[in-house]
């Protein structure tokens, strides 16, 4: 196997995501609005990344990226891209126990790709 240079492996992240997130638009096109929360899990070693969907705006949490999607303006809007390892206002919440908060206050439905 080829050694896959860094900036390659950003930009099939980044395709990878793009796809991913159309495909959920396209699962939920009927709904009128909703957000969605991107977020990776390390499960021995494989990184998987996850897709919530969400009927309220989540709070801020390292770690994740949130897009408000509104079907009846065709509009995504990229709310925020929070990486683990940034200083960080007191209102940012830690991504583990940010995913437990939101699955008690809001309807999730967990995507996995």
């Amino acid at each position: 196997m080829d050694k896959i240079e860094h900036g390659e492996f950003r930009d099939n992240l980044a395709r990878d995501l793009q796809v991913n997130i159309e495909r959920t638009i396209d699962m939920f096109k009927k709904e009128e609005s909703y957000w969605l929360l991107v977020f990776a899990t390390d499960v021995s070693g494989d990184i998987s990344t996850k897709i919530l969907r969400l009927s309220k705006c989540p709070p801020k949490m390292l770690g994740t990226i949130c897009y408000h999607v509104d079907n009846k303006k065709s509009q995504l809007k990229r709310l925020w891209v929070l990486p683990l390892d940034i200083p960080r206002d007191p209102d940012v919440i830690d991504l583990p126990s940010g995913l437990e908060e939101i699955a008690k206050s809001v309807e999730a439905d967990i995507l996995v790709y």
